[in-house]
């Protein structure tokens, strides 16, 4: 179970299927009122290949653009400058001609 924003604790079911895995994605950008459009979200696989592939757990943020990894932010001592994410997303969202 996790916190829910004062809305009681949340608790999902291990994932069996990819269709469940992308309802519970959904839910959460529904329930935190996220624009998909504006921020698409991804999911692993069911047999969490990423999760293999790049060990995000438990503090890592990746930036995904056209495809590719544009940015790996690495935790120092347990917390993020995210000034870099902004920064990287800033670039991607606008780039300089």
């Amino acid at each position: 179970s996790r916190c829910n924003g004062g809305r009681g604790p949340v608790s999902i079911p291990q994932h069996k299927t990819a269709s469940q895995r992308a309802a519970a994605a959904m839910a959460f950008q529904t329930d935190f009122h996220m624009d998909e459009t504006a921020l698409p979200l991804v999911c692993d696989s069911v047999e969490n290949a990423f999760d293999a592939a790049f060990a995000p757990w438990p503090l890592r943020l990746y930036v995904v653009h056209q495809g590719k990894m544009a940015f790996v932010a690495m935790p120092h001592k347990g917390t993020y400058d995210l000034k870099q994410v902004r920064d990287t997303l800033l670039r991607l969202v606008d780039p300089l001609p």
